[in-house]
């Protein structure tokens, strides 16, 4: 059986969905086996699905292997081995947070929103690399800068530094994730 398209186990899958969030015209959807699923506008990038456009119907974003697995031994279709546990859609970009502690960002890399050190558009899931260690657990997505947790209470920003937003004493933008000095001392939780 089939609805929408989609065979009736997969759509059973979404129902079950554990994490969803909405981005500015985008959403996103953590299956009930940690894959994630977007749809909406994708124009700069943030549905993660390797191109630009608009996707009325949910379909499966892809991560890349762990970084201890070669790329050459596993395609963009296929399934990630990492598990995600949640997500969250800012303005023109995503992030995702896997079982593993990885922190992954995809869409406008304005502002260093992304986390990756540049301003490049992310059409695919890439790991931010800066915060690979520590084990992140939470993350949030806003206008213009990202947020994220770790498993020692850690609170970590990054992106467009306007009006304070980043915790840094300033408004300077970051474009790699800083560990908000501001709250060292004190334990943030999701």
């Amino acid at each position: 059986m089939h609805v929408c398209g989609y065979p009736a186990s997969a759509v059973a899958r979404l129902l079950r969905a554990p994490q969803v969030a909405c981005g500015h015209d985008h959403s996103l959807v953590v299956s009930s086996d940690g894959e994630v699923f977007s749809f909406g506008r994708g124009n700069l990038g943030q549905l993660g699905q390797g191109q630009m456009g608009m996707r009325a119907v949910p379909a499966r974003v892809c991560l890349p292997p762990p970084p201890s697995q070669s790329v050459s031994t596993q395609s963009s279709s296929t399934v990630s081995a990492e598990r995600v546990v949640h997500v969250a859609g800012g303005l023109f970009h995503s992030l995702a947070v896997t079982d593993a502690g990885d922190l992954f960002s995809w869409g406008s890399g304005t502002n260093g929103r992304l986390g990756h050190g540049d301003t490049i558009m992310q059409l695919r899931p890439r790991r931010v690399a800066a915060l690979q260690s520590p084990r992140i657990v939470h993350a949030s997505a806003g206008c213009g800068h990202s947020l994220a947790v770790s498993d020692k209470g850690e609170l970590f920003s990054w992106g467009q530094g306007h009006n304070g937003r980043l915790g840094h004493g300033n408004q300077e933008t970051k474009m790699s994730p800083a560990l908000v000095q501001g709250l060292l001392g004190h334990v943030i939780v999701r």
